[in-house]
């Protein structure tokens, strides 16, 4: 039955593609170059120990997997990471020094094995949750054992995968190939389990994003623009929050202020400049600040890729975004690795598990609404930096999980020997 899945699975994804081919490589403007990119693995050289397959999806997962890559790398492992995205790829490619990149495959059968025939891992790591049948199928079939890393199944995702279990056993399809998870939290091993994963393969080893270093850059562009003023930044924000905070915001305006707003996705930037501009706001791009002058300037919006989490240092206080609309929202970790008071809107179920942990703290600030956020915007300096001391303790006590990971991935493997 297992492999009458895999086969009807891997022929209607097929036929699937052939439509999305045309879309992803025209319509969102990825070019042909990505999609074969992700058929056809390259060339790699001969491995000399050990070599661990680390797949992300995208920027955030790259970070992930690059925090237990470089400590892999220094218990001798080599190391390969792919990423399905090319803003991931981007990440790698400036910060993965001594690190195999490249894209992962399309989940088709022939391709998929294609990539672990030229990869030869020894190991396959999936970052968070990233299910794929092909991926797994070949993983079992090549004898390469799998685990999962800083796993959690989002609210949606558990919907789904609590639906796909009444057509298809989950733990033959994925489980049965599992040799560990190392689950979030307790209520990410506790959804696990709600799927068919045995108690014996998986913990809970905590979230390897309290482990992310970020490397310390200046941001000369911004210059003087900063000085004195009362920085607000709105990171990685989505379509409508803009508007919400920022027209409330313009109604209580001080010339002190100064917003800074990164979209997660930075084509979006022209339709914010408009937005701020509509409001009687001054602004600018980012990409044309030469660090003098601007000081009239509100709305600084970030236009380019890989500034964000250092932009966060400058803030007095912090709007982590996808939160005030039904995405899930973005990873407040950031700004608190920089000692950040941190706002966030209702809808945090990708991070349930870190806002749940910040908030038993009072670390954290959660509201339900767009003037819930703005008045926590404006709180008192004295209440920002108690929201952020409490946060700076929480993200210490946390810290160590990617050394606790890799010393039980030696024990696997140790196991198997």
């Amino acid at each position: 039955m297992y492999w009458i899945i895999i086969g009807l699975y891997n022929l209607v994804y097929l036929l699937g593609l052939l439509f999305y081919f045309p879309y992803i490589a025209i319509v969102k403007g990825r070019g042909w170059d990505y999609v074969f990119s992700r058929m056809f693995a390259p060339e790699l050289p001969a491995k000399t120990t050990k070599r661990y397959w680390l797949h992300a999806v995208s920027v955030g997962e790259t970070n992930v997997a690059m925090a237990v890559a470089r400590r892999l790398i220094e218990k001798g492992v080599e190391v390969v990471i792919s990423t399905s995205t090319p803003t991931g790829i981007e990440n790698l490619q400036k910060r993965a020094e001594g690190i195999y990149i490249m894209y992962s495959p399309w989940d088709f059968l022939l391709w998929v094995c294609a990539f672990f025939r030229k990869i030869k891992p020894d190991r396959l790591l999936i970052i968070e949750t990233e299910l794929w049948p092909s991926l797994f199928c070949c993983a079992y079939l090549r004898g390469v054992p799998v685990s999962i890393l800083n796993a959690r199944i989002s609210d949606s995702a558990f919907s789904r995968y609590r639906r796909l279990s009444r057509i298809v056993s989950l733990r033959r399809l994925f489980f049965d190939k599992v040799d560990f998870v190392f689950a979030q939290d307790k209520r990410a091993m506790d959804r696990f389990l709600a799927l068919g994963l045995d108690a014996n393969r998986v913990g809970v080893f905590g979230n390897i994003k309290f482990d992310i270093a970020i490397p310390e850059k200046e941001m000369d562009a911004l210059g003087s623009v900063i000085e004195g003023r009362y920085v607000i930044v709105l990171g990685s924000t989505h379509r409508d929050e803009e508007e919400q905070i920022l027209s409330r915001l313009a109604r209580r305006w001080q010339d002190r202020f100064l917003v800074i707003c990164a979209p997660r996705h930075v084509d979006r930037a022209d339709s914010i400049v408009e937005i701020a501009s509509g409001l009687g706001l001054s602004v600018e791009r980012f990409s044309r600040l030469n660090g003098e002058g601007k000081k009239s300037v509100d709305v600084v919006v970030i236009d380019v890729i890989g500034v964000l989490a250092n932009i966060y240092r400058y803030a007095d206080v912090v709007f982590v975004g996808g939160s005030l609309v039904p995405h899930g929202g973005q990873n407040p970790l950031e700004p608190l690795y920089w000692n950040k008071a941190v706002v966030v809107g209702p809808y945090m179920d990708n991070f349930a598990g870190i806002v749940e942990l910040l908030k038993a703290e009072s670390a954290i600030v959660q509201v339900g609404d767009a003037d819930g956020v703005v008045e926590a915007l404006l709180s008192s300096q004295d209440k920002l930096k108690e929201i952020a001391r409490a946060a700076r303790e929480v993200f210490s006590r946390n810290r160590g999980v990617v050394e606790r990971i890799v010393m039980s991935l030696n024990d696997l493997s140790d196991e198997r020997e």
